[in-house]
This record gives structure tokens, C-alpha cells and sequence, in this order.
């Protein structure tokens, strides 16, 4: 059993990702922000102040075995490479979270006119628990999924696969653009749970990760980007951790701006 002091930590990771990202849609976005939101924009809201750039200090993901490897999936490009990328931020295996509804998220490298699609469905079972479209078009960036708006909850030991489809045409699904990955929500081990409330919140990141939490330390990045979205010293450090898991292209956009 986790402590409560702990359970209200990890907890404030999900809440503070739902009010940050569902208050951050895309400038022109007709897709709901209480459903998905784009959370990488190219500047900062008015007033905002930059924080001055310094060096990242590196981030280290250890992936825990699971024995369910290579469970990520990538949208594949067709053609002359003019199709856009489309991924899931997941790790190659399946990737851990100890709350009960994280923030999901995926990426597109090029704008495209299509729906959204996002299911949730459980592994062993093949059982949906959540499916929801939106409409588009898709700017590209790196977008936010919040299981908390949805009012699902992920059951602990259960491996989900979480998926993204991008519907061009309706009628012709074989153009969809598809991408997945898993996740599985554990209890933090109880060795790490005295050190959490003493870890602030530049060093939480770093304790996630090298906790194997992958879905917790990539939310808690990405909090701190919504806040400072001008600093790129975060930036950086949420480019390396992707980068670890082989997402390069989703690393050079947070590069980028």
C-alpha cells in the first residue's frame, strides 16, 4: 500500500496536467480542448516571462522489464516521405504509471485534415474502455490525451494499449494514420515511497524516470514546459528522455522552438 502523503503527490501530477492542458488549445483549434489539447505552441502567452537558458542535466530513463517487449507502434509513411509521422509517447515496451488517470501523448510531424481517434483497450481481454473522436485538422506538435476529463480509471496490474488514428476519409480507414502503445499503472515500490515527498519539483522529473514511471516523469515534463513554455532548458531535458526510447523526431520538434 502506498502512503497517503504519497498517493497525494503522485495525484497532483495528474491534476495539475488536466488544468494546464485542458486550458491550452491550439490557437484556431476547433478540436475541444476538454477532450484533447495541443500542449507545444511557439510562443508563450502574453506576460510570460523567458527563463534564461542553462545547462540540461541528464535525465535518465530505466525501462522496467515487463516481459511484453516491442509493444510500441509507429505510424508508418508511405511514399516520398510527404505522409506525416504519427507516434504515441511511449516506450518501446510497455511503459508504467502509478495514477489511476495520466495524461496520454502523442505526436504529428506534419499538419493534416482528419479526425481524431482515441481508444483505450484492455490487452488480455481486447475489451474497449474508452473510444472518442474529435474533429479536426491536426496542427503538428505534441498533443495531450487527459484520462481525467474522460472519468476513466486505469485498474492497477492491467496492460492497456492506448491508441491514436488519424482519419483522413471515413469511408477509406485503410488511409488512416495509426500509432500505439501500452501502459500499465503500478503501486510506487515501497523503497522510493519515503524518498517522494522529499524530491521538489525540478528534481521530479528525474525521480520518475529513473523510478521506470515513464508516463509520470513525461507528464510532469510537460507541466513544467506548459508553464515555461519559452525555457529551453526543459525542453532539452524532455527532448533527451525521448530520444532514449527512440522518438527522435518528436525530440528535434521540442528542439526546434
Amino acid at each position: 500500500m502506498i502512503p497517503r502523503f504519497a498517493v497525494a503527490r503522485l495525484a497532483s501530477l495528474a491534476a495539475a496536467a488536466l488544468v494546464i492542458q485542458t486550458a491550452m488549445p491550439a490557437a484556431g483549434q476547433p478540436m475541444p480542448s476538454s477532450t484533447v489539447a495541443r500542449v507545444v505552441t511557439g510562443t508563450a502567452p502574453a506576460g510570460l516571462q523567458t527563463t534564461a537558458d542553462a545547462p540540461a542535466r541528464p535525465i535518465v530513463y530505466r525501462q522496467n522489464p515487463r516481459g511484453t517487449p516491442g509493444t510500441r507502434i509507429i505510424g508508418q509513411t508511405r511514399g516520398t516521405g510527404t505522409v506525416p509521422l504519427l507516434t504515441t509517447l511511449a516506450p518501446f515496451d510497455t511503459g508504467e504509471t502509478t495514477l489511476a488517470q495520466p495524461t496520454l501523448y502523442w505526436f504529428v510531424s506534419r499538419p493534416v485534415n482528419a479526425m481524431v481517434e482515441v481508444t483505450i483497450v484492455e490487452e488480455a481481454t481486447q475489451k474497449t474502455v474508452l473510444e472518442v473522436t474529435t474533429e479536426g485538422p491536426v496542427e503538428p506538435g505534441i498533443w495531450a490525451f487527459p484520462l481525467g476529463v474522460h472519468r476513466i480509471a486505469l485498474v492497477p496490474d492491467v496492460e492497456y494499449r492506448w491508441s491514436v488514428a488519424l482519419v483522413r476519409d471515413q469511408n477509406r480507414r485503410s488511409l488512416d494514420l495509426f500509432a500505439s502503445g501500452t501502459i500499465l499503472r503500478v503501486n510506487l515500490p515501497p523503497h522510493l515511497t519515503a524518498q517522494l515527498n522529499k524530491v521538489g519539483p525540478s528534481d521530479m522529473p528525474y525521480f520518475l524516470a529513473s523510478a521506470g514511471l515513464w508516463y509520470d516523469a513525461l507528464t510532469m515534463l510537460s507541466v513544467q514546459i506548459a508553464n515555461n513554455p519559452r525555457d529551453r532548458t526543459l525542453r532539452e531535458i524532455r527532448a533527451s528522455l525521448l530520444e532514449q526510447v527512440g522518438l527522435s523526431e518528436a525530440a528535434a520538434f521540442d528542439r526546434v522552438l
